[in-house]
């Protein structure tokens, strides 16, 4: 008896070949939905628009880095960094460290306290190129790539 005339081989053989196939497209398809994703990764963001009860001054540069499962930036005073997660288009933001400090004008300080203060109770982000918008709570903040 032949390999070809044993009862079942080629039903055996066919459902293998299938299910390679389904691995390999189902493969194929997580690359290229990963690759198609939006990303807020490794990019600095700058502040353009901002929804806090503090003035933000002219002479102020607001900045955001996110990477990986961390993020830094500048309250145009000093620099920070915090812990970051990203799920979907959700995001939290550990409690920032500031890692200078610097002391500006008040005005300057005082856009700096919203900012940081600001940061960890942001829940969700959407990107709309080239603005990145981050909300929680009462919070909208609109950023710029740079």
């Amino acid at each position: 008896m032949t390999r070809a005339s044993r009862p079942g081989a080629t039903q055996r053989l066919w459902a293998i070949v299938i299910v390679v196939v389904a691995v390999v497209v189902a493969g194929a398809l997580a690359v290229v939905m990963a690759l198609s994703r939006p990303s807020i990764e490794r990019t600095t963001w700058y502040m353009t628009t901002w929804s806090e009860r503090v003035a933000l001054p002219t002479d102020v540069k607001l900045s955001l880095y996110l990477d990986g499962d961390g993020y830094a930036g500048s309250s145009g005073v000093n620099d920070f960094h915090g812990s970051l997660t990203l799920n979907g288009n959700r995001i939290t933001l550990g409690a920032p460290t500031v890692t200078t400090r610097q002391t500006g004008t008040p005005a300057q300080m005082a856009a700096e306290r919203a900012y940081l203060a600001a940061l960890p109770n942001l829940t969700a982000w959407q990107l709309a190129q080239p603005n990145l918008t981050l909300t929680g709570g009462d919070h909208n903040l609109v950023f710029t790539s740079g």
